[in-house]
């Protein structure tokens, strides 16, 4: 049972809850997430499960930011979703007051924090770091801005926040295939791989000479050779130390790995933020990761029963995934949860993106493209210039860079529109013309953009089989093709080779049809040409 209090300060105990799942991510963020059925148990708390009530779960209060209530024959299941009380609260704080310039790390809690009630606790030291216009927001989306210019992460205790250079421990905990694992997926990536990395900082002088540059090479140029990454230029970073710390955490110098483990024994608890080790043999995976999520399932008796942990080495710390916390920003209304456990195909649509958010909702955009990019608001989603990738359940990617991976009818006529001068016969179009005479008539919508069309074409010997594809409308040829081919049985009579046609953008008016004709002729009257369409759809 779970203890609510609901916003008039009653409090209650919560039974017959189904489903419990707590999500726990190096973010410091933390989700609840399950199910309430009525019963004579649960007759005098039942109501009280609604928005804004809290809910106390191991020692710590959740805040209720939806309720999607189904009906279940004469009663109702509520599905509830409670984050905690620590995003609520800091975004519910506003600091109003503007700082310019710079700011050590103390200084900028202290601005934060002071209309909050919560205290912080500095663990590890950090250089001061330079703002412009910093304030005027809630606290949350400040605090996000600070842990992403300091490169800091965070935990809370109760009403204390602990900051550091990394949350976690170095742990000796391993999972092992066969041993406490029950499945493992792995993502592995060497996009981003380098090895070397340059960094200019500090206020460029009428040159454009910058005050700070700074080399890094990493130890692992041994083993990868020298790999530059792109240089970073940041103002902000002002001293040699702050630049040496930043190119470090910033250079991708190892493969990235993404890997979710069930666990079949919990054994040694690992927490968020620990580094430990994965060992699976039928991988080849001997590597150490970083816990950055874990989804524990709890029973009825709120006893753990299952945990999927998510580990990686990417660089992908409590700073990015802050960026993507919608919760940050008051119009959308409610928090969603960032993509700790993407797989890498899925990350690369937002690797090198910028984020930002206005009064609309959650913006996307390649900053080297700014035609590609994503919205998400409360009206729905958008996508432009390929930035959606769907994957099924099997791993199966249904649409990759914005392309439906499947094809789309293209209707023949009924009966064949055939010109006098062709003859369907034994499975081939035949003609002796020396002039272009119709096959067959075809019709589609357009809703991609290349026409496929596989054709298998003969002639008799020493003669040339042409066959084109005309637009009806205009007259004009799409595509033509030409064959020597004389042997009925080769592989080009029997399965024939694929014209692709590029039809252009596609038509978003659905009414749109486009016609085409299939069209035959020989070099030679005295010479049979024939040709069969094994295929035609549309695709991409």
């Amino acid at each position: 049972m779970l203890l609510i209090k609901d916003i008039n300060g009653n409090e209650e105990l919560v039974t017959n809850i189904k489903g419990l799942e707590r999500t726990r991510q190096v973010n410091g963020e933390k989700t609840l997430a399950f199910l309430v059925v009525p019963d004579e148990s649960n007759e005098h708390s039942f109501g009280m499960i609604d928005t804004e009530s809290i809910i106390a779960f191991e020692g710590e209060e959740y805040i209720i930011k939806q309720v999607n209530e189904q009906s279940n024959g004469h009663k109702s299941i509520k599905q509830v979703e409670a984050i905690h009380r620590f995003f609520v609260d800091m975004l519910n704080c506003i600091q109003l007051k503007v700082h310019n310039g710079s700011i050590t790390f103390a200084n900028v809690l202290e601005f934060v924090f002071k209309n909050t009630p919560y205290s912080y606790t500095i663990v590890d030291p950090f250089f001061a770091e330079r703002f412009e216009n910093f304030g005027r927001e809630n606290c949350l989306s400040l605090f996000q801005k600070i842990l992403s210019r300091y490169g800091a992460e965070f935990y809370v205790e109760g009403y204390q926040v602990y900051l550091q250079r990394e949350i976690g421990q170095k742990r000796d905990f391993q999972y092992r295939y066969g041993y406490n694992t029950k499945t493992l997926n792995k993502e592995i990536s060497t996009k981003n791989l380098a090895t070397i990395i340059r960094g200019y900082g500090g206020t460029p002088d009428d040159e454009g000479n910058y005050p700070i540059e700074k080399e890094y090479i990493s130890p692992n140029v041994e083993k990868f050779g020298e790999i530059y990454a792109d240089p970073v230029v940041n103002e902000n970073l002002s001293t040699v130390e702050g630049m040496q710390n930043h190119l470090q955490k910033v250079l991708i110098d190892e493969p990235q790995l993404s890997i979710t483990i069930d666990i079949a024994e919990i054994g040694e608890e690992a927490n968020e933020g620990d580094y430990g080790f994965v060992i699976y043999e039928p991988m080849n995976v001997d590597i150490e990761a970083r816990v950055v999520e874990l989804k524990e399932t709890y029973d009825y008796n709120l006893k753990l029963i299952h945990t999927a942990v998510t580990l990686s080495n990417l660089r992908e710390n409590a700073t990015d995934t802050m960026v993507r916390i919608q919760m940050t920003n008051k119009t959308l209304g409610e928090l969603t949860t960032p993509d700790g456990d993407l797989t890498l195909q899925r990350r690369r649509l937002m690797a090198n993106t910028n984020v930002f958010m206005d009064h609309l909702g959650l913006h996307l955009v390649n900053p080297d493209d700014s035609s590609k990019r994503a919205f998400h608001g409360s009206g729905g989603s958008a996508y432009f210039g390929g930035m959606i990738y769907i994957e099924r359940e099997d791993g199966y990617a249904w649409v990759e860079d914005g392309i439906a991976k499947f094809d789309f009818n293209v209707q023949t006529t009924n009966p064949s529109f055939t010109h006098v001068d062709v003859e369907a016969r034994n499975s081939w179009f035949r003609t002796h013309s020396t002039n272009y005479v119709s096959c067959d008539r075809y019709r589609f919508a357009h809703k991609s953009r290349y026409l496929k069309i596989d054709i298998s074409q003969y002639v008799n010997s020493g003669g040339v089989c042409s066959v084109a594809i005309v637009d009806t409308k205009t007259g004009g040829i799409l595509a033509e093709r030409s064959s020597t081919n004389d042997e009925l049985y080769s592989e080009e009579g029997t399965y024939g080779g694929t014209i692709t046609i590029d039809l252009g953008v596609p038509s978003n008016d659905d009414l749109e049809r486009r016609d085409f004709y299939f069209q035959i002729k020989t070099s030679d009257p005295t010479k049979e040409a024939r040709c069969r369409f094994n295929g035609v759809w549309l695709e991409g």
